[in-house]
């Protein structure tokens, strides 16, 4: 799954520098755009699936920064998926140089929201799961270009 967004101005702190904690929230954007074209909405499976994916690992290494304005792309990967929970792996890549500026992973679990306690997903979000592992398979693969100086 690739999407693109502009950084805008709410994006950046003083020095005009993408702010650390953006680059999770154009993650999820992606994540959410990508969960909506296999026909899952969030909302509807928290409450008639009885099923949330809370994050319960996170990791980012940032690479370069993003400034007001830029695009950037977000690569995301589905892999590792169980009927326990699944791992995303994301790239952030500034599309200008197509230089990778941050990079990680995110590990969900399947829960039952009014429980509070793990649950195994409904058969259609795991099917849709599936296919979106198998879409993604060898998809982060390729190696990083170095910016141009």
């Amino acid at each position: 799954m690739r999407s693109r967004y502009e950084i805008g101005f709410d994006d950046v702190d003083f020095a005009r520098v993408l702010n650390y904690a953006r680059y999770y929230s154009y993650v999820d954007r992606a994540w959410t755009a990508w969960l909506h074209q296999h026909g899952v909405v969030l909302r509807e499976l928290y409450t008639a699936g009885r099923t949330a994916m809370p994050i319960v690992t996170s990791h980012c290494r940032y690479r370069g920064p993003l400034r007001l304005e830029d695009v950037l792309e977000v690569r995301l990967a589905l892999r590792d998926l169980t009927l326990r929970g699944f791992q995303i792996d994301f790239h952030i890549v500034r599309v200008h140089d197509d230089f990778r500026v941050a990079e990680g992973y995110q590990q969900h679990r399947f829960v039952d929201p009014e429980a509070r306690r793990p649950t195994e997903p409904p058969a259609e979000l795991y099917a849709a799961l599936e296919g979106m592992v198998a879409e993604s398979a060898g998809h982060l693969g390729e190696e990083q270009r170095r910016p141009a100086e």
